[in-house]
């Protein structure tokens, strides 16, 4: 015989979990709309912490009936996590679940408190404006537009890649393409002036906020706490090795974090998925030559490739480009005998 929970009790425990799985490292929305105009799709189940049925998973034979069918015994799952819970119980403890219970309903309540949308005050927005004419990198555009969305979990992609290579113009942009998706905004810290504190500092003043404490790890706590109910893109632009930002993520915060590094060992990258970048293919050098210098280009298209490549097709190579020719450096081209093609 089982002892099971009513519906009532069911809609209490997804209530209380604020229809979310209430597993920390899941956190996935349980409830969505159907293709039906009219009606929704729920991924979602009301578990039971110890077993409803006397050979289930951690039952407890002291508890009551009542008390196995009370809403303190259940906590809200998707069906992935609820079917891993009950595979290994010696690992998902009674004490491990209540603590999932007491997490997720604790993240509701701060939900329901904290975030209170403004209609007069914009969201902030941070990152720096974007070149006019970005080109190329279009397979890391569509990987970055999939990842960056937002999440009970904190999803780190980490754009890594050697110095001039393009990792913070790929960051705008990709900042620039995603941010209507995040409604408190999009926030952006260059890592290679700021200390970390200094870095939650500005950030909570872009929600007119002050951080309490003195000392970073004061700071820190009470960041994590004013990001856990926001849904935001907190974008760590040129973290330096060794530099800790760890302490700065929330992972019950609905927040997406994208971080640009030359460090592709970082121990911020750690379970997440780096896009390493390399230098121009020839297409996409000539593709931004073409858009840089117009009517010029066709002619010199030789000249601005004899440019990348002395300079390994970086980006960086884009500043001579776009400069008056008076400024440019002086590119001598071999001619061969007969050779007489004249250029501007």
């Amino acid at each position: 015989m089982r002892d099971d929970f009513t519906q009532p009790t069911i809609e209490i425990i997804a209530r209380r979990a604020g229809y979310r799985c209430s597993n920390p490292n899941c956190g996935r929305q349980t409830f969505g709309p159907s293709s039906q105009p009219a009606e929704t799709v729920n991924i979602g189940v009301a578990a039971h912490i110890t077993a409803a049925s006397e050979r289930g998973p951690r039952r407890d034979p002291t508890l009551t009936p009542e008390q196995r069918r009370h809403p303190d015994n259940g906590l809200w799952l998707c069906q992935v996590c609820a079917k891993l819970i009950d595979s290994d119980a010696s690992y998902y403890t009674i004490a491990l679940l209540h603590r999932w219970k007491d997490q997720a309903e604790q993240a509701a309540r701060r939900d329901q408190q904290q975030r209170v949308p403004s209609t007069s005050t914009p969201a902030p927005y941070m990152p720096p404006r974007p070149l006019p004419d970005f080109v190329g990198r279009d397979a890391e555009c569509q990987t970055l537009d999939a990842a960056l969305t937002p999440g009970t979990r904190t999803a780190i992609t980490g754009v890594v890649g050697m110095g001039g290579i393009g990792k913070t113009e790929l960051a705008k942009l990709a900042a620039s393409r995603v941010a209507a998706r995040f409604p408190d905004g999009v926030l952006w810290a260059d890592c290679g002036t700021q200390e970390p504190t200094a870095i939650a500092d500005q950030w909570a003043a872009q929600y007119g906020v002050q951080l309490a404490g003195d000392d970073p790890a004061a700071k820190a706590a009470s960041w994590r706490s004013l990001v856990a109910a926001r849904e935001a893109l907190l974008i760590f632009d040129n973290v330096q090795p060794g530099q800790d930002i760890h302490f700065l993520l929330n992972p019950q915060s609905r927040s997406a974090v994208l971080l640009t590094t030359r460090d592709a060992g970082h121990l911020a990258l750690e379970g997440a998925h780096p896009i390493p970048l390399d230098h121009f293919t020839e297409d996409e050098a000539t593709a931004l030559v073409d858009k840089i210098r117009g009517p010029e280009a066709a002619c010199q298209a030789a000249d601005a490739r004899q440019l990348f490549e002395l300079v390994g097709y970086l980006p960086l190579a884009k500043p001579c480009l776009g400069a008056p020719a008076s400024d440019r450096p002086r590119l001598v081209r071999l001619r061969a005998p007969g050779d007489d093609t004249t250029c501007p």
